[in-house]
């Protein structure tokens, strides 16, 4: 009996290597396509090592459609697993068009390729990016999707779409949507695993690069989370149980045409300190972590010193200070906010950031500062034609104090500035804070 051939695009990469060594392993003959942009041979060694399989490997990109054909040529494909994608959420924000040229290319190609060859069942690896944020918890397949907060997920999104509306087309199709919590881990032999080129964008590489030294720290951005440590909470789930999520539903998808949608998670969370004390638990060493984002005062420190972090970042409380060189009335600007004048708004660059409502972001709103040339080009995600001001000009306006032309960035606790004072002064209240919270650990270590 022959057996069915699967084409799994972007196996090289990390979630793809892992799928391939299941699909094998399940009795399935696996092609590999990948353009190695952000990924390895060494993957694909990985997984013949594994299994003992001399597997086939096509260097090809996804977007080059008369590539790609060849390979429908070349190979008769029962099923396709397309998990090529440029997948960097913030990458995604500095560069829309590429993602979107990338991730809703490469799907269109891979359909019409599977259109004129008669290929007909497809799982596509989406995420839980494309559930809307005001989504209550847990996440179901039938919560509310779309608002999605950065261009990665707007692309997973629309190709959900692309490939809902072509069952609609033509109902002899089997799609399968999956969408992917936070995958972790690498296979048991070691030979195939998560290893990014560059700073990695998910927590677990981060934590084994600065296990072995290859960076200094763990940077952990927020410790005052509704969450038992204040740390961000996600659902992990093994890259291994993921693989087999996809066997299961190569299995599935042959007996039910169609659009069908399911999460691939645990369902319980796990917050960024509990996954750093697992990890030193499991190898016995020390993470080091420096905290940040929303320290304010000598006992957020001590808090967050006695959770385990080895220092703490903070950024705020020192611009309301008398060796700040920022302009007073930009200092001033701290003293006189109030809590509902910090605002969450969208730079020129994409990226969202905290500011201090000003006349200035009025205008903005009302899109009365549009830029009539760029001065500077200083960033090259920032396209003049399209952005809403000049965030150079902006931000050096408002550092010289002329905030009617600029805006204060500025922390979530920004409006608890009370005074602007020396270094000196604001470290030893810091220090007297610290020490107080202290004191009251070790006298009474049972009252919270």
């Amino acid at each position: 009996m022959k057996k069915s051939c699967v084409l799994v695009s972007g196996g090289a990469g990390y979630i793809g290597s892992h799928t391939s060594v299941e699909l094998i392993n399940a009795g399935y003959d696996v092609v590999i396509v990948d353009n190695l942009s952000n990924s390895d041979l060494n993957a694909v060694e990985g997984v013949r090592k594994i299994t003992g399989v001399d597997i086939p490997f096509v260097e090809v990109d996804c977007c080059d459609r008369a590539a790609f054909r060849k390979v429908f040529e070349q190979y008769e494909f029962d099923s396709v697993i397309h998990f090529a994608a440029s997948k960097a959420v913030g990458e995604s924000v500095h560069m829309p068009l590429e993602y979107y040229d990338n991730n809703l290319g490469s799907t269109i190609t891979l359909c019409e390729a599977m259109r004129d060859h008669g290929v007909r069942q497809i799982i596509f690896s989406s995420s839980a990016t494309v559930y809307s944020g005001d989504n209550e918890m847990p996440l179901y397949e039938t919560s509310r999707t779309g608002s999605c907060t950065n261009p990665y997920g707007w692309t997973k999104y629309v190709c959900e779409q692309i490939l809902r509306d072509y069952v609609v087309a033509d109902p002899s199709w089997s799609v399968v949507l999956l969408r992917y919590f936070n995958p972790i881990g690498a296979h048991p032999s070691g030979l195939i695993g998560e290893d990014p080129r560059g700073v990695p964008n998910n927590l677990m590489p981060y934590i084994s690069q600065t296990a072995i030294g290859r960076l200094e720290c763990l940077s952990v951005f927020g410790d005052d989370y509704d969450t038992p440590d204040g740390t961000g909470v996600r659902d992990y789930i093994h890259v291994m149980d993921l693989a087999r999520g996809h066997v299961a539903a190569i299995a599935y998808m042959a007996e039910h045409p169609g659009e069908s949608i399911f999460n691939l998670g645990t369902g319980k969370g796990y917050s960024v300190l509990e996954m750093v004390h697992a990890f030193e638990a499991a190898h016995d060493c020390h993470i080091p972590v420096i905290a940040g984002g929303g320290v304010y005062t000598g006992e957020d420190i001590y808090n967050i010193l006695q959770l385990g972090a080895e220092g703490v970042q903070m950024g705020t409380r020192f611009v309301a200070t008398e060796e700040c060189d920022a302009d007073p009335a930009f200092k001033e600007s701290y003293v006189h906010a109030r809590k509902e004048d910090i605002e969450i708004i969208q730079s020129p660059v994409g990226m969202p950031g905290r500011a201090i409502h000003s006349s200035f972001l009025e205008k903005v709103k009302a899109g009365l500062k549009r830029p009539k040339s760029c001065p500077f080009n200083c960033i090259k995600t920032c396209d003049v034609s399209r952005s809403p001001y000049c965030i150079m000009l902006a931000l050096y306006n408002a550092f010289r104090g002329r905030l009617e032309n600029g805006y204060a960035f500025c922390g979530a606790n920004a409006w608890r500035t009370e005074k602007i004072q020396s270094v000196r002064e604001l470290i030893a209240s810091l220090r007297k804070e610290y020490e107080s919270f202290s004191l009251r650990d070790r006298l009474f270590p049972n009252k919270g």
